[in-house]
């Protein structure tokens, strides 16, 4: 009788706790959130083998990866209203985004490389073209072990500074940019949603996090950092917490019903 208590306490004392309930996928979240907001712009950075990109519905959706296209979202460029530009984001952001993002980002999905810096990056560069009442939603913020929070520029290195013993999984440290949002940008709110490794909710409003950091604690936090923080430094909720976010986006959003023309090139 005694077993359920001890494994209660155990389970709330470790990031165990951060998934046993949560089987929801990042592609639920990113069509939800078009569908709540009637999102007519999509961008997703980090495509890859196109599960994500491949899988949402939207009028307009634009992929971006310095590699070429694989053969599925080869295939989806096939279909009206979906482009891929096969460049680094900070070189799209730095060249081809003022025009190709002329009607504005309503919906982004960030999962690129798992470094701080670029996480960062993108978050930015995405919250600079976001239209009133659009949200981005950035993957892998939710490491479970010290060793998926390794701090590496690629999965191969992240391989190599695990050691065989490792079992695959990688987030890196892109959880910090959410930290670094909550920090810094008072015009931003930003928490993680719990499932599928941790998904970003980021998005313009009022900041009342209350996490005061300079940037040189930013660059010095740990999993072990996170794993004693967590609801301070990245605000983890629930995943009915994003329903609650699109909705009051939703209400900004209805001045711009209607369809607008696409100038993506």
């Amino acid at each position: 009788m005694m077993a359920m208590p001890i494994l209660s306490r155990v389970v709330r004392q470790t990031p165990l706790r951060w998934y046993l309930p949560n089987k929801i996928v990042r592609q639920e979240l990113i069509q939800l959130a078009i569908d709540r907001l009637a999102a007519r712009t999509y961008v997703e950075i980090g495509v890859d083998e196109g599960q994500s990109f491949c899988a949402v519905n939207v009028p307009t959706k634009i992929g971006i990866d310095p590699v070429p296209a694989f053969p599925a979202v080869e295939r989806e460029l096939s279909k009206p209203g979906v482009f891929y530009q096969a460049m680094t984001s900070d070189h799209f952001f730095a060249t081809t985004a003022r025009q190709t993002l002329a009607d504005g980002i309503d919906v982004a999905f960030v999962d690129g490389l798992h470094t701080y810096g670029q996480t960062f990056r993108d978050l930015s560069n995405c919250l600079e073209h976001l239209n009133p009442g659009g949200i981005i939603l950035v993957h892998d913020c939710l490491p479970t072990s010290a060793e998926e929070a390794r701090v590496a520029e690629t999965y191969d290195e992240a391989c190599r500074l695990n050691g065989p013993s490792w079992n695959g999984l990688w987030t890196g440290d892109g959880w910090k940019a959410i930290a670094a949002l909550r920090a810094q940008r008072p015009d931003v709110v930003a928490n993680v949603i719990n499932c599928d490794h941790g998904v970003g909710v980021v998005y313009r409003g009022t900041n009342d996090a209350g996490v005061s950091l300079t940037q040189a604690a930013i660059d010095g936090l740990s999993y072990q950092d996170l794993a004693g923080r967590t609801a301070e430094l990245i605000g983890l909720r629930r995943p009915i917490h994003l329903l609650s976010a699109l909705g009051r986006l939703r209400e900004l959003r209805r001045p711009l019903s209607g369809d607008h023309p696409r100038r993506i090139s």
